[in-house]
């Protein structure tokens, strides 16, 4: 499913070491902090629409815009993996991507160290 799963949009909250174990596995890879840094969630969230990019964040103000606000999006993962290490938040985000992605699509999920919660759009 590599190939099919879309352009992943990762805010700049998220490591860069998470964006570099993204790009190694091979996934196509727009990195707000390389390429638009400063932008604004809502602008992001419009890139991703643009693009039909799927945003990675660890902002948990995205979740306002996408779930509640219910703004147009391709799918997003908030990550709540406050102290884990490094290593094991990009092996965690590659195994969700992997495992499960086609039910990321569309969809706003939250990755914590224990589970995967995937919140389809009405």
């Amino acid at each position: 499913m590599l190939n099919e799963f879309p352009l992943i949009i990762v805010d700049e909250s998220t490591d860069a070491r998470i964006t570099e174990a993204l790009t190694v596995a091979g996934y196509k890879i727009f990195s707000i902090h390389e390429l638009m840094p400063g932008t604004d969630d809502i602008d992001i969230i419009q890139l991703a629409a643009d693009k039909g990019g799927y945003i990675l964040t660890e902002d948990k103000d995205f979740g306002d815009e996408l779930v509640f606000r219910k703004v147009s999006h391709a799918g997003a993962m908030l990550l709540r993996l406050a102290g884990v290490d490094i290593e094991d938040k990009a092996l965690l985000v590659l195994k969700a991507i992997e495992k499960h992605s086609g039910e990321l699509i569309n969809a706003f999920s939250v990755l914590s160290k224990k589970k995967l919660r995937i919140r389809k759009k009405n």
